[in-house]
């Protein structure tokens, strides 16, 4: 049984339409029924109650397609039905005419335009390719230290920071790499969950130089985020300016 689509992409079927059907010689309304192809399959026969049990052959496969209902039903109009696949996103299934009283050549059409249906769902779906598998991040592990800090008032952070920094300078003059990459670990917790307006990064920048500006600079860093925290905001923009004029090269040398 040919059939065409007013709605839908023949070659990528969505899995669920309406059929129409238009009655002989042009007489009122249309014949509708609703074609699935279920994501999950399953055995209609199973379902059927023991009183219908001698028509359980006539019971679609586990791989076939259900029109719903078997018997296309009447509804008043062609625009009707397109404008209900269209809100629901169906295809649109055009079977051509039929004899309404023909019950039998209802259902035969009916079940052939399902099968037809489904085997074309079936062939598009094969050429979906596989998803990529998931990848999972592995949850960050948080030491007690990083733990303890979510525990912290803002105050209290900054006072760990000072502390943090610190021991960042002191590890770097020593040349001890392993207590420079903890307290630099450390001083980055901390900066996730302080406020940008400290320029944590900015500290942490100064105190890993290793010129004869780092300390200098780093307690620079270190009073402004104290004085913000204050709200001693007048003070600041000579503060800054002195920041700036650590972090900017020095001058060259006047030739002789």
């Amino acid at each position: 049984m040919p059939f065409t689509y007013l709605l839908g992409d023949p070659h990528a079927p969505r899995g669920h339409a309406l059929l129409l059907l238009r009655p002989e010689g042009g007489g009122a309304g249309v014949w509708v029924t609703y074609i699935v192809v279920p994501p999950v399959a399953m055995d209609f026969a199973k379902y059927l109650p023991p009183m219908f049990a001698p028509f359980a052959a006539m019971a679609p496969t586990t791989n076939a397609a259900y029109p719903m209902p078997p018997i296309p039903e009447h509804m008043s109009s062609e625009a009707d039905v397109r404008r209900l696949a269209q809100a629901r996103g169906d295809d649109l299934l055009d079977g051509g005419t039929i004899d309404p009283q023909a019950i039998d050549r209802l259902m035969l059409i009916t079940a052939e335009v399902a099968q037809r249906y489904q085997e074309a769902y079936s062939s598009y779906f094969r050429t979906i390719p596989e998803p990529s598998p998931l990848t999972v991040d592995e949850p960050q592990v948080l030491t007690d230290e990083d733990t303890k800090y979510t525990t912290m008032t803002e105050g209290e952070r900054l006072a760990e920071l000072s502390r943090l920094i610190g021991m960042l300078r002191y590890a770097i003059s020593g040349h001890d790499t392993h207590y420079e990459e903890e307290a630099t670990r450390q001083i980055a917790t901390l900066a996730s969950l302080l406020p940008a307006k400290y320029r944590v990064d900015e500290l942490l920048t100064a105190a890993q130089r290793r010129d004869g500006a780092a300390n200098q600079l780093t307690e620079l860093y270190l009073e402004r985020c104290f004085k913000i925290f204050r709200e001693e905001y007048e003070s600041l923009p000579q503060l800054e300016e002195r920041i700036k004029a650590l972090q900017s090269p020095p001058p060259p040398e006047a030739a002789t």
